[in-house]
C-alpha cells in the first residue's frame, strides 16, 4: 500500500497541474490516470511529409488568455516553448445573411468602447445599433439573482446583438445554450460591470482609460510553439511524484482521518483527495461517502464537442486569411458552428505553402452531425467552407476528433450549485477540473493550485 498526502484521481492538465503545485508545496502525491497517456484534452499532433516542417494539428484547445496569469504561470516554471498569437488586420469575422463581416473595432466581446466603427459596421441593422449603443441608459439591475447569458444580453443590448454576438461568441467558448447559460458562472465581469458603472459601455471605457499606461504588456492570447499537448507534455516531465497510467480506480473508503483508494492494481492510502475527473466520474467515486454531493454531481449536465481539421494548398484558398477565423450565429442555420484559422492564426502550425483550418460543430445548433460518419462530416465540411471560403479543391489531408460528453454545462445557479457541492464533501475531498470553475485552461490551473493549496493551509491547522 502507498502513503501520501494527496491522490490525484485524473490525468488531464487539471491533474497534472495539481500534481505540479503539491510537489511545489512539498506534499507526497499519486497521480492516477486510467487511460495510457497524460494531458487529457490537451491532444496536439504533428503530421509530417508535406515539407521541412509539421501541420500542428489541435484536438482539443488551441490557446489560452493572458489577462488570467494562471497558465502562464505554469508553462513559463515548466519551461514550456510559447508561442503569441499572430497580429492580423481582423480579430474575428461574424456570418451575417452568407457575409462576412469584421467584428467592429472597439468591441471587446460584445461591449461597444467606440461609436464610429459600430455605427459603420455592416454588421447591425441601424436599429440593432441604436439598441446597442442605448445601453448606457438602461436601467441596472439592482438585485444579484444569477441570470441566463440569453436573458441578460437581451436585456442590456437587445435581440440583435445576442443573435450576432452574444450566441455564437460566447456560448461558443462553452459550447452551450445561451438561454440555459448561467451569466455569474461564466461572464461575471459584466454583472459586476453593471453593478459598479450602471452601464458596461460607460465600465468598460473607464476601465480601459486607467489601465496602466507604458511598458510592454503580454500578448493578449498564447500557445505552445508545438500545439496546447506540448504543455501537458512539459508539465508531466518534471513532475517527480509517483504518476500511474493505464489505472483504474474502482473505489474510495474513508478510514479513520484519510482515504484508501482501490485500484485495479492496488491499494493507496492519501490524507486527502484531488478529484480531476468529470462530474459524473466524479459523483460515482464518492457516492459511498457523500450521497448529497454525488447526487449534485450527476445533475451536471454534459455535451458533446467535434472539431476537423483540414490542410490545403495556400493557391487552393481563394481569399486571404486576415484574421483568427469565423463565429456563425445559430440564425445561420448552418450545420457548423465556426472556422479557426490555424496558420493564420498561430507559427509553426503548417508548411511552407500550405494552410490549416480547424472546423467545430457539435454546439447547440449542430449536436446532430456527432452521430454521422467520418465521411458523412467531412462531405458536411467541405460543402460549408465552399459556400463559406470558396474553397472547391480537396484537402490534403483531414483528422476529426470528437469528445463525447466533453463540454460541462453552466447552467443558471452553476456557482450555487457547485458551492453546495462542495460544502457537502467530507473533509480532505477536493473538485477540480472544467466542471466547476471555469472551462479555459487558466482556471483549470488555478482551479487546481487552490485545492492544493487549501490541503497545504488544512494541514498548518492541524499542526
Amino acid at each position: 500500500m502507498t502513503n501520501v498526502d494527496v491522490a490525484i484521481v485524473g490525468g488531464g492538465l487539471a491533474g497534472l497541474a495539481a500534481a505540479w503545485h503539491a510537489q511545489q508545496e512539498g506534499l507526497s502525491y499519486v497521480l492516477l490516470e486510467r487511460s495510457g497517456r497524460l494531458g487529457g484534452k490537451a491532444l496536439s499532433e504533428q503530421v509530417w511529409g508535406y515539407g521541412d516542417t509539421p501541420f500542428t494539428i489541435e484536438y482539443g484547445p488551441d490557446g489560452f488568455i493572458t489577462r488570467k496569469p494562471w497558465a502562464m504561470e505554469l508553462a513559463q516554471a515548466v519551461d514550456a516553448e510559447i508561442t503569441p498569437v499572430r497580429p492580423l488586420p481582423e480579430r474575428i469575422y461574424v456570418l451575417s445573411e452568407g457575409e462576412l463581416h469584421p467584428i467592429p473595432d472597439g468591441l471587446y466581446l460584445l461591449v461597444p468602447t467606440k461609436i464610429r466603427p459600430l455605427v459603420q459596421s455592416g454588421l447591425f441593422s441601424l436599429a440593432g445599433k441604436l439598441r446597442m449603443l442605448a445601453e448606457r441608459f438602461v436601467p441596472a439591475k439592482t438585485d444579484v439573482k444569477d441570470e441566463s447569458v440569453a436573458d441578460y444580453i437581451r436585456r442590456r443590448l437587445g435581440v440583435e446583438a445576442l443573435d450576432k454576438l452574444g450566441e455564437p461568441l460566447l456560448a461558443g467558448v462553452y459550447n452551450a445554450d445561451v438561454e440555459q447559460m448561467s451569466m455569474h458562472a461564466t461572464f461575471k465581469q459584466f454583472p459586476a460591470l453593471e453593478r459598479e458603472h450602471g452601464s458596461l459601455s460607460v465600465g468598460m471605457r473607464r476601465k480601459m482609460r486607467h489601465r496602466v499606461k507604458g511598458g510592454e504588456s503580454p500578448p493578449a492570447l498564447v500557445s505552445m510553439l508545438n500545439g496546447m499537448g506540448a504543455l501537458a507534455d512539459a508539465v508531466a516531465e518534471r513532475l517527480t511524484g509517483d504518476v500511474r497510467t493505464d489505472v483504474e480506480v474502482e473505489s474510495i473508503q474513508a478510514y479513520q482521518s484519510a482515504y484508501v483508494i482501490n485500484t485495479d492494481s492496488g491499494t493507496v492510502d492519501a490524507d486527502n483527495l484531488i478529484l480531476a475527473t468529470s462530474a459524473a466520474t466524479s459523483a460515482s467515486l464518492v457516492d459511498g461517502l457523500a450521497s448529497a454531493a454525488a447526487e449534485s454531481l450527476r445533475e451536471i449536465r454534459y455535451e458533446g464537442v467535434g472539431s476537423m481539421a483540414l490542410a490545403y494548398r495556400s493557391a487552393d484558398i481563394p481569399r486571404v486569411l486576415d484574421a483568427y477565423g469565423i463565429v456563425i450565429p445559430g440564425s445561420e442555420n448552418r450545420s457548423i458552428d465556426g472556422i479557426t484559422f490555424a496558420s493564420a492564426k498561430w507559427d509553426n502550425r503548417a508548411p511552407e505553402g500550405y494552410e490549416l483550418l480547424r472546423v467545430f460543430f457539435g454546439g447547440p445548433n449542430t449536436r446532430h452531425l456527432l452521430g454521422k460518419s467520418d465521411s458523412e462530416v467531412l462531405d458536411v465540411v467541405r460543402g460549408e467552407l465552399h459556400e463559406i471560403l470558396g474553397i472547391t479543391a480537396e484537402p490534403v489531408l483531414s483528422r476529426i476528433r470528437r469528445w463525447a460528453a466533453g463540454y460541462p454545462q453552466y447552467d443558471v445557479g452553476h456557482l450555487e450549485r457547485v458551492a453546495a457541492i462542495r460544502k457537502a464533501l467530507p473533509a480532505g475531498i477536493h473538485l477540480t477540473g472544467l466542471a466547476y470553475d471555469g472551462v479555459g485552461i487558466p482556471d483549470t490551473v488555478r482551479g487546481a493550485r487552490n485545492a492544493v493549496r487549501a490541503i497545504k493551509r488544512n494541514r498548518k491547522e492541524k499542526v
